[in-house]
């Protein structure tokens, strides 16, 4: 394929890389690489992608300090990194990307990992590659969607992000051992001004979304608690909170952050093969329906103070196509030679909400704007 933009996938038959390659390889533009450790599952992710573009399958662990000769023998030119969880992972693979000359994105919603990302941005700058971090629902919709309600506020004061996934949407180990990472350790959020710590898992609240009945809702620690307040200003408070589809499990979810913070669970993540069971068995109770609001408060050009609300439900299990668009978006823009500030960013308002609801306009996803007086 002559000309085509060269694009490895790893973690390509996962959640979120499979959902990457069915929509990438539709496209005449990328020719796309699907890699993860074990060949066979990757030859058999490909199967149903054959009929629609070229797709090769690979065995690849990126781990390996190889990785840099195999991008390069590849002629790689974009690495799309879905492979978590992030939090136990250092920049290897952004690093081989470095060496290798290729850009790079990852679906990172590791505050640590996301936030320190920026260490790379000389050395990727010298390289001539653009390294991307956190292209995902948190910050990349995240920060979209606040940049997109912010418009025409003289200041904005106040953001609250939460998320309600749908109970039977599947669930990757990976994405549960994200979620345990957090479960019970303390994180800084800012809150009247003032930088305060809280508790992952804790701290619960009942949330009215559109679409789905109101759920239980913790606190959690994402990117955008550190990187939204750098980018406005004003802003006195900036909160997250993950609501499980069963309210058996948020609170299940709460009395082990109990656990952790008596020192009676001590690795939460190696819980994960078990939690990801129980989960399971709640499919049965829940539905394929989730939803996800961002809430922002400023004031307007009257200096009158605002709310203004964006509201996300998901239908037909097709929530776990959210953090897969700005990847898309992207992977997109570097194809088409837009992007040539090279270096090393977090996903903060590289890409808009449209071209995030055009990735998603063939999805039973929908959207609503409300704004009243504060």
């Amino acid at each position: 394929m002559s000309g085509s933009f060269r694009i490895l996938v790893i973690g390509g038959y996962g959640q979120f890389g499979h959902r990457i390659c069915r929509t990438l390889c539709a496209d005449p533009r990328y020719e796309i690489v699907l890699a993860g450790r074990d060949r066979q599952k990757a030859e058999n992710a490909i199967a149903e992608f054959q009929a629609s573009h070229q797709i090769t399958a690979i065995s690849i662990d990126h781990t390996r300090t190889d990785l840099s000769e195999r991008l390069s023998e590849l002629e790689i030119e974009l690495v799309i990194h879905t492979g978590g969880p992030y939090q136990v992972q250092d920049y290897h693979v952004a690093e081989a990307c470095i060496d290798s000359g290729a850009h790079y994105i990852d679906l990172s919603d590791a505050r640590h990992f996301v936030v320190n990302f920026g260490q790379l941005h000389n050395r990727a700058a010298a390289a001539g590659v653009y390294l991307i971090t956190g292209a995902s629902t948190l910050p990349g919709v995240s920060s979209a969607v606040v940049k997109h309600l912010a418009r025409g506020l003289k200041r904005l004061t106040a953001i609250e992000i939460s998320i309600a996934p749908a109970q039977k949407t599947p669930r990757g180990l990976a994405t549960v051992n994200a979620v345990l990472g957090y479960c019970g350790s303390s994180f800084r959020s800012l809150e009247g001004g003032v930088w305060k710590t809280f508790t992952g898992w804790q701290h619960l609240r009942r949330i009215d979304y559109n679409g789905i009945r109101a759920r239980w809702g913790s606190r959690c620690d994402v990117p955008d608690l550190e990187l939204l307040p750098r980018e406005y200003d004003d802003v006195a408070d900036v909160s997250f909170y993950a609501a499980l589809g069963s309210g058996v499990l948020q609170w299940g979810m709460w009395f082990l952050a109990v656990l952790v913070r008596a020192g009676l669970v001590t690795q939460p993540m190696r819980l994960a093969p078990v939690l990801k069971r129980w989960s399971d068995r709640f499919d049965i109770l829940g539905n394929e329906t989730g939803a996800m609001k961002v809430v922002v408060r400023g004031n307007d050009t009257n200096d009158d103070e605002v709310i203004r609300e964006w509201h996300l439900t998901a239908g037909s299990n097709h929530g776990p196509e959210i953090p897969c668009s700005p990847a898309i978006v992207l992977a997109g823009k570097l194809a088409r030679g837009e992007i040539s500030n090279y270096g090393a960013v977090a996903c903060v308002n590289l890409v808009s909400l449209d071209e995030i609801e055009s990735v998603l306009a063939d999805y039973d996803i929908s959207y609503q704007v409300e704004e009243r007086a504060a």
